[in-house]
This record gives C-alpha cells, structure tokens and sequence, in this order.
C-alpha cells in the first residue's frame, strides 16, 4: 500500500535579522504547520519556536543576512501547532532591501 499525501506550496518571507522573524506567510502555512497566518504575524508564533532544535544551527547559516549564498536549497525539520515534527524540502532566494528615506 502506498499513501500519497500532496501538501500545497508554502511561501514565507523573512527578515534576516537576530532573530529571525517572519515578514509574510502564505495562507498554506495552516495545512503545512497547523498554525494560521495571522498568529505568526501577528507575532504569535515565532519563526524560531518552529524550527526543530537540532536543525536550529543549519537554519541559522541558511537564514543568515549574508548574501554569500543567496540561493539554494534546504531540508529542516519544523515543528507543528500540535507538537508533531514534519519535514520540510525547499528553495530559498536572498534579496537585498535598500531603504530609501526621502
């Protein structure tokens, strides 16, 4: 028997900061991680209370503001609402935001 279970796309936006905090999510972030968009931006859930504890150090290198890789791809275990671990493959881009004051 083979169970086949198709997940939609995430798609997350992060401000590579120390923490790291979440920008945006992607309204499927409740059927990947059980939690609703509007926890994590409203500050709720934080990006690093997600992240498995022993993928924490690899998270951090993929997640740090340098651009000397700013694409790749990645595979980190997080954490869902309900406590379960779920695995999780995908892509990342980094892109430089300049401020403009006028």
């Amino acid at each position: 028997m083979i169970a086949k279970t198709i997940l939609p796309d995430m798609q997350i936006r992060l401000q590579l900061s120390d923490p790291i905090c979440w920008r945006s999510v992607s309204d499927s972030i409740h059927a990947l991680l059980g939690y609703s968009a509007n926890d994590i931006q409203q500050g709720r859930v934080t990006f690093s209370s997600v992240i498995h504890p022993d993928d924490k150090d690899i998270a951090t290198v993929i997640f740090s503001s340098g651009l000397e890789e700013a694409s790749g791809d990645f595979n980190f275990r997080m954490r869902q609402a309900s406590g379960r671990i779920r695995c999780l493959k995908g892509h990342y881009e980094k892109h430089e935001i300049r401020s403009v004051i006028a």
